[in-house]
Protein backbone atom coordinates (compact mmCIF):
# COMPACT_ATOMS: atom_id res chain seq x y z
CA UNK A 1 0.00 0.00 0.00
CA UNK A 2 1.04 3.56 -0.56
CA UNK A 3 0.74 5.98 2.42
CA UNK A 4 -2.38 8.89 1.87
CA UNK A 5 0.13 11.42 2.35
CA UNK A 6 3.79 11.12 1.12
CA UNK A 7 6.21 14.40 1.61
CA UNK A 8 8.35 14.97 -1.20
CA UNK A 9 11.01 17.72 -1.26
CA UNK A 10 11.67 19.08 -4.67
CA UNK A 11 15.50 18.88 -4.45
CA UNK A 12 18.12 19.10 -1.90
CA UNK A 13 18.35 22.75 -2.85
CA UNK A 14 14.56 23.65 -1.46
CA UNK A 15 14.59 21.27 1.45
CA UNK A 16 14.17 24.47 3.97
CA UNK A 17 12.12 26.59 1.13
CA UNK A 18 9.50 24.56 -0.91
CA UNK A 19 8.16 21.02 0.15
CA UNK A 20 4.53 19.71 -1.07
CA UNK A 21 2.47 17.16 -0.05
CA UNK A 22 1.48 14.13 -2.59
CA UNK A 23 -1.98 12.54 -2.77
CA UNK A 24 -0.93 8.96 -3.48
CA UNK A 25 -3.77 5.67 -3.79
CA UNK A 26 -4.73 3.63 -0.86
CA UNK A 27 -4.41 -0.45 -1.40
CA UNK A 28 -7.72 -2.43 -0.89
CA UNK A 29 -5.97 -3.90 2.42
CA UNK A 30 -6.31 -0.34 4.26
CA UNK A 31 -9.34 0.31 2.90
CA UNK A 32 -11.27 -2.95 4.23
CA UNK A 33 -9.27 -2.95 7.50
CA UNK A 34 -10.14 0.74 8.23
CA UNK A 35 -14.13 -0.34 7.71
CA UNK A 36 -13.91 -3.12 9.31
CA UNK A 37 -12.17 -1.92 12.31
CA UNK A 38 -14.80 0.68 12.19
CA UNK A 39 -17.45 -1.44 12.36
CA UNK A 40 -16.26 -3.06 15.01
CA UNK A 41 -15.56 -0.23 17.39
CA UNK A 42 -19.53 1.03 16.64
CA UNK A 43 -20.53 -2.41 17.45
CA UNK A 44 -18.63 -2.71 20.58
CA UNK A 45 -19.69 0.68 21.90
CA UNK A 46 -23.56 0.09 21.17
CA UNK A 47 -22.98 -3.22 22.86
CA UNK A 48 -21.36 -1.72 25.92
CA UNK A 49 -23.81 1.22 26.54
CA UNK A 50 -26.37 -1.77 26.17
CA UNK A 51 -25.53 -4.31 28.52
CA UNK A 52 -24.58 -1.55 30.87
CA UNK A 53 -27.79 -0.36 30.93
CA UNK A 54 -29.27 -3.87 31.19
CA UNK A 55 -27.72 -4.67 34.48
CA UNK A 56 -28.08 -1.44 35.92
CA UNK A 57 -31.63 -1.54 35.44
CA UNK A 58 -31.50 -5.58 36.66
CA UNK A 59 -30.07 -4.47 39.88
CA UNK A 60 -32.36 -1.51 40.52
CA UNK A 61 -35.43 -3.82 39.45
CA UNK A 62 -34.19 -7.06 41.62
CA UNK A 63 -33.52 -4.41 44.77
CA UNK A 64 -37.43 -3.37 44.69
CA UNK A 65 -38.72 -6.64 43.56
CA UNK A 66 -36.49 -8.47 46.73
CA UNK A 67 -38.79 -6.24 49.29
CA UNK A 68 -42.06 -6.77 47.62
CA UNK A 69 -41.21 -10.49 47.24
CA UNK A 70 -40.20 -11.12 50.57
CA UNK A 71 -43.28 -9.15 51.94
CA UNK A 72 -45.64 -11.26 49.78
CA UNK A 73 -43.91 -14.81 51.03
CA UNK A 74 -44.51 -13.47 54.86
CA UNK A 75 -47.98 -13.20 54.79
CA UNK A 76 -48.00 -16.89 52.13
CA UNK A 77 -49.87 -15.24 49.62
CA UNK A 78 -47.87 -17.01 46.45
CA UNK A 79 -50.84 -15.05 44.06
CA UNK A 80 -49.69 -11.81 44.90
CA UNK A 81 -45.62 -12.83 44.93
CA UNK A 82 -46.23 -14.05 41.43
CA UNK A 83 -47.62 -10.86 40.32
CA UNK A 84 -45.08 -8.73 41.76
CA UNK A 85 -42.23 -10.71 39.94
CA UNK A 86 -44.63 -9.81 36.74
CA UNK A 87 -43.87 -6.37 37.36
CA UNK A 88 -40.56 -6.47 37.04
CA UNK A 89 -39.08 -8.19 33.69
CA UNK A 90 -35.64 -7.17 33.91
CA UNK A 91 -34.94 -8.22 37.59
CA UNK A 92 -33.10 -11.55 37.53
CA UNK A 93 -34.25 -12.09 41.12
CA UNK A 94 -38.06 -11.62 40.19
CA UNK A 95 -37.44 -13.94 37.12
CA UNK A 96 -36.13 -16.83 39.61
CA UNK A 97 -39.16 -16.58 42.08
CA UNK A 98 -41.49 -16.39 39.00
CA UNK A 99 -40.08 -19.65 37.78
CA UNK A 100 -40.11 -21.39 40.82
CA UNK A 101 -43.17 -20.17 42.54
CA UNK A 102 -45.24 -21.40 39.32
CA UNK A 103 -44.02 -24.51 39.77
CA UNK A 104 -44.63 -24.89 44.10
CA UNK A 105 -48.51 -22.90 43.49
CA UNK A 106 -50.15 -25.90 42.29
CA UNK A 107 -49.01 -28.41 45.56
CA UNK A 108 -51.31 -28.22 48.15
CA UNK A 109 -47.83 -28.18 50.36
CA UNK A 110 -44.46 -28.31 50.60
CA UNK A 111 -43.06 -32.05 50.45
CA UNK A 112 -40.17 -33.57 49.08
CA UNK A 113 -41.90 -33.58 45.95
CA UNK A 114 -42.25 -29.80 45.91
CA UNK A 115 -38.21 -29.24 46.96
CA UNK A 116 -37.61 -31.34 44.00
CA UNK A 117 -39.05 -29.44 41.77
CA UNK A 118 -38.07 -25.99 43.28
CA UNK A 119 -34.42 -27.24 43.33
CA UNK A 120 -34.86 -28.07 39.64
CA UNK A 121 -36.93 -24.63 38.82
CA UNK A 122 -34.29 -22.81 40.52
CA UNK A 123 -31.31 -24.64 38.75
CA UNK A 124 -33.20 -23.81 35.40
CA UNK A 125 -33.83 -20.61 36.01
CA UNK A 126 -30.49 -19.64 36.96
CA UNK A 127 -28.75 -21.22 33.90
CA UNK A 128 -31.29 -19.50 31.49
CA UNK A 129 -30.49 -15.87 33.20
CA UNK A 130 -27.02 -16.45 32.87
CA UNK A 131 -27.25 -16.72 29.41
CA UNK A 132 -29.22 -13.67 29.02
CA UNK A 133 -27.33 -11.67 31.05
CA UNK A 134 -24.12 -13.14 28.93
CA UNK A 135 -25.69 -11.68 25.32
CA UNK A 136 -23.28 -10.04 24.00
CA UNK A 137 -20.36 -10.45 25.50
CA UNK A 138 -19.35 -13.05 23.43
CA UNK A 139 -19.21 -10.84 20.38
CA UNK A 140 -16.92 -8.40 22.54
CA UNK A 141 -14.16 -10.71 22.88
CA UNK A 142 -14.14 -11.41 19.55
CA UNK A 143 -13.72 -7.73 19.05
CA UNK A 144 -11.42 -7.63 21.17
CA UNK A 145 -9.33 -10.31 19.88
CA UNK A 146 -9.71 -9.25 16.38
CA UNK A 147 -9.32 -5.49 16.02
CA UNK A 148 -5.27 -5.54 17.19
CA UNK A 149 -5.41 -9.00 14.20
CA UNK A 150 -7.03 -6.46 11.30
CA UNK A 151 -4.36 -4.21 12.54
CA UNK A 152 -1.70 -6.48 12.60
CA UNK A 153 -2.53 -7.75 8.56
CA UNK A 154 -3.06 -3.83 7.67
CA UNK A 155 0.65 -2.98 9.43
CA UNK A 156 2.27 -5.99 7.46
CA UNK A 157 1.00 -4.42 4.56
CA UNK A 158 2.75 -0.81 5.15
CA UNK A 159 5.70 -2.64 6.17
CA UNK A 160 5.78 -4.37 3.07
CA UNK A 161 5.85 -1.37 1.51
CA UNK A 162 8.66 0.40 3.10
CA UNK A 163 11.13 -2.23 1.80
CA UNK A 164 9.23 -2.58 -2.00
CA UNK A 165 9.27 1.34 -2.80
CA UNK A 166 12.00 2.41 -0.69
CA UNK A 167 14.17 2.22 -3.91
CA UNK A 168 11.69 3.94 -5.70
CA UNK A 169 10.57 6.59 -3.61
CA UNK A 170 13.27 7.27 -1.50
CA UNK A 171 13.31 7.53 2.18
CA UNK A 172 10.26 9.93 2.87
CA UNK A 173 8.20 7.47 1.57
CA UNK A 174 9.40 4.61 3.74
CA UNK A 175 9.22 6.78 6.44
CA UNK A 176 5.54 7.92 5.96
CA UNK A 177 4.60 4.08 5.15
CA UNK A 178 6.38 3.14 8.84
CA UNK A 179 4.37 5.72 10.39
CA UNK A 180 1.37 4.54 9.14
CA UNK A 181 1.97 1.23 10.29
CA UNK A 182 2.30 2.25 13.37
CA UNK A 183 -0.98 3.97 13.19
CA UNK A 184 -2.62 0.75 12.28
CA UNK A 185 -1.26 -0.86 15.54
CA UNK A 186 -2.33 1.95 17.39
CA UNK A 187 -5.73 1.95 16.28
CA UNK A 188 -6.17 -1.77 16.94
CA UNK A 189 -4.89 -1.64 20.34
CA UNK A 190 -7.13 1.65 20.83
CA UNK A 191 -10.38 -0.31 20.22
CA UNK A 192 -9.54 -3.58 22.06
CA UNK A 193 -8.43 -2.80 25.04
CA UNK A 194 -11.51 -0.87 25.84
CA UNK A 195 -13.18 -3.89 24.32
CA UNK A 196 -11.39 -6.17 26.62
CA UNK A 197 -11.77 -4.42 30.34
CA UNK A 198 -15.48 -4.15 29.33
CA UNK A 199 -15.64 -8.02 28.87
CA UNK A 200 -13.61 -8.46 31.74
CA UNK A 201 -16.18 -5.96 33.84
CA UNK A 202 -19.67 -7.23 32.56
CA UNK A 203 -18.01 -11.04 33.58
CA UNK A 204 -17.65 -10.13 37.04
CA UNK A 205 -20.79 -8.38 36.78
CA UNK A 206 -22.67 -11.35 35.28
CA UNK A 207 -20.90 -13.98 37.97
CA UNK A 208 -22.05 -11.59 40.70
CA UNK A 209 -25.78 -12.03 39.25
CA UNK A 210 -25.51 -15.58 39.71
CA UNK A 211 -23.82 -15.63 43.28
CA UNK A 212 -26.70 -13.33 44.05
CA UNK A 213 -29.07 -15.75 42.65
CA UNK A 214 -27.83 -18.70 44.40
CA UNK A 215 -27.48 -17.05 47.75
CA UNK A 216 -30.94 -15.74 47.40
CA UNK A 217 -32.63 -19.79 46.46
CA UNK A 218 -30.63 -21.01 49.07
Amino acid sequence: MKALFVFNCLSSEEDAVECLFTLTPVSRVSVLAAVALSLMAMYAIAVIVERWLEYGMARRQSRKAEQEINFALRFNDLQAAIAVSDRYPRSHSAFLFRSVLIKLHPLPQINHIAAERARLAFESAIAQRRLKFREGLDALLCVAWGAPLIALFAALDEFGDVFNELGCFGPYFSIANFTTALDWMKFGLIIAAPTALAYRCFSVRVERFVFDMNEYSN
